[in-house]
């Protein structure tokens, strides 16, 4: 996976962002340290010692992906919920022609769209799962997620964006979120809000042709 070249988005204010490319523990650890402030001494130790579990879990994962960035919204009252999170890759295709990249993916997934984005020849697909969960509260390919009561069904919702590179045929970036909720009453509504958001996110990606990879 080549790394050589970067890309900007703009986040929404209060969003953290994790560079799975540098030491992952002290990144985690400044969250985490920020986390919980309105809770008393020992609640919020214990709260923040189970956060930095949780977050250790959400991104060691992410780099065993083989993503280069991890986004997802933090807040010092609340910590960071990995119930929605934002992960962009880059790869690098052996098929020269951008539009067939395109076409075969749509081709094997009726949710694909194109879309305009950068100058740049983009692709949007979408899906929506439901499974349950453990009894210890998490599925068992979902341990990543954490705060879903034992019992319930789970609907993750996952939207991926494929987007090449304006000049190159072969190189493109992979941006996707994640977000899971209780299959609850009004629970959908919650997540189709943050896939809007995500949209719009999107919408502001660039290529860094530069080869500047900081954002």
């Amino acid at each position: 996976m080549s790394v050589d070249r970067g890309y900007s988005i703009l986040l929404p204010a209060g969003w953290a962002r994790i560079d799975l490319r540098q030491d992952l523990s002290p990144q985690v650890a400044a969250l985490v340290a920020r986390s919980l402030t309105r809770l008393d001494d020992d609640v919020a130790a214990a709260g923040r010692r189970a956060l930095a579990e949780s977050l250790e879990r959400l991104v060691t994962s992410a780099r065993d992906e083989g993503l280069l960035d991890l986004y997802f919204p933090f807040t010092a009252e609340a910590g960071a919920p990995a119930q929605v999170t934002v992960g962009v890759a880059r790869l690098v295709t052996e098929e020269s022609d951008p539009m067939s990249v395109l076409l075969s993916v749509a081709a094997t997934d009726t949710t694909a769209r194109p879309v305009d984005l950068d100058a740049a020849v983009a692709l949007r697909t979408h899906r929506r799962t439901v499974s349950e969960t453990t009894a210890g509260g998490l599925g068992a390919d979902d341990e990543l997620f954490v705060g879903v009561e034992s019992g319930l069904r789970r609907v993750r919702r996952e939207v991926r964006y494929l987007v090449g590179a304006p000049d190159s045929t072969r190189d493109w970036f992979t941006i996707v979120q994640n977000v899971v909720v209780p299959e609850v009453e009004g629970a959908d509504e919650v997540a189709e809000a943050f896939e809007e958001l995500f949209d719009a996110v999107v919408g502001s990606f660039t290529w860094d042709g530069d080869g500047d990879d900081e954002r």
